[in-house]
């Protein structure tokens, strides 16, 4: 149980050490702003203003089966991130074509 809580601290605190992939390096979209949002490369700065991250081993979003962060960011805003550029993209064309 305490090795879960120190895990869950270091999510926190620590976004770029999160479980999976890197979320440095990773490719995301701000889902919350459908028609602005673009896949980019998340960088370090972008990752330190990141408020907790949440990883998805085997998420569902969009109904798309891939592995994810989900990034609380400032601004109103909630970043996913993807391994790939393509499994960003996937995701963004997804989330894109089925928005009200």
């Amino acid at each position: 149980m305490r090795s879960a809580i120190t895990a869950a601290v270091v999510l926190l605190a620590s976004p770029a050490l999160a479980d999976g992939f890197p979320v440095v390096g990773g490719y995301g979209f701000d889902w919350l702003k459908p028609k602005t949002t673009s896949c980019h490369r998340i960088t370090q700065a972008e990752a330190n203003t990141f408020k907790a991250c949440r990883y998805s081993a085997s998420g569902n979003a969009f109904g798309l089966p891939s592995s994810y962060h989900s990034c609380v960011a400032p601004w109103r805003s909630e970043v996913l991130i993807y391994a790939s550029q393509a499994k960003c993209a996937a995701a963004l064309n997804t989330m894109q074509a089925n928005e009200p």
